[in-house]
């Protein structure tokens, strides 16, 4: 589900574009740059015929052969250019493609269960075409006889144990989906519960930053080995930016959180 083109982007969303728009700025930059180079490849030999052998001992030994490098340069500059024109355009249109829900979004709750919605629809919707079908009675679900034949000989020449138009698996598959949707809304509307928070274990300084969504700790120094592995293990990782471990924003997360911090100590410290 996406805004309207209408209705102003929310920060989240205003965030997203603004980054492919910046990837898809850097490729612009890197093919005009690789365009460039390609100029000045051409431009480095010019004034020697194609194919014209290096005359070894003439005078113009030594020039043809600065020109040869010269356009080799720029040649291998022009191929990493276009390479990196190539990473960001993928960059960018992985970010355009992802419609992934981020628990960033102010929007994620309306959009998670929009989403159970149409995965529950989906579900009850196989349902009563299995029941049909298996009953003879797709035409009152307004199949018409040529959408019957051809259903039926998908099943007819599936695999042998798919004796119905949607697999036992496929069912489970969207079960499954419906449950991890499900346990997404119930941990997003408790981070909803939780408040703007800070407190200090053994010298660790943990923050429960609600417009950010992260809960944050942060060392004095360099937590041991230990206690980064415990870290990363439950979702943590370090913003060098902000100069702590993060993770988004729950009641689980802070419990870890107080976990690592009363794991720190002087016998648990690195230089």
């Amino acid at each position: 589900m996406c805004p309207h083109p209408t209705e102003p982007l929310n920060d989240y969303q205003a965030k997203k574009q603004e980054r492919i728009q910046r990837y898809e700025a850097r490729a612009e930059r890197a093919r005009a740059t690789a365009a460039g180079l390609s100029g000045q490849a051409r431009q480095a030999l010019a004034g020697i015929e194609p194919g014209q052998p290096i005359l070894v001992g003439h005078h113009s030994e030594k020039r043809h052969r600065r020109a040869l490098d010269r356009h080799d340069h720029k040649m291998r500059a022009m191929f990493e250019a276009q390479d990196k024109a190539e990473y960001w355009e993928k960059r960018a249109a992985a970010a355009v493609a992802n419609t992934a829900i981020s628990s960033d979004d102010p929007q994620a709750l309306d959009l998670l269960r929009a989403r159970v919605e149409e995965l529950t629809q989906a579900q009850e919707a196989m349902k009563r075409i299995n029941r049909a079908y298996k009953a003879g009675k797709l035409a009152d679900l307004g199949y018409s006889p040529e959408q019957i034949a051809a259903l039926e000989l998908r099943v007819k020449t599936g695999y042998s144990w798919e004796k119905l138009p949607y697999p036992g698996y496929q069912l489970r598959n969207n079960n499954a989906s419906l449950r991890r949707l499900q346990q997404r809304i119930k941990e997003l509307e408790q981070r909803g519960q939780l408040v703007e928070s800070r407190e200090e274990v053994n010298e660790v300084e943990i923050v429960q930053d609600v417009e950010a969504n992260r809960t944050r700790l942060y060392f004095p120094d360099v937590p041991a080995e230990e206690v980064r592995s415990f870290l990363k293990a439950r979702g943590f990782h370090w913003t060098r930016s902000v100069g702590c471990w993060q993770r988004h924003l729950s009641v689980q997360a802070l419990a870890f959180a107080r976990q690592a911090a009363g794991m720190y100590g002087g016998e648990a410290k690195e230089g």
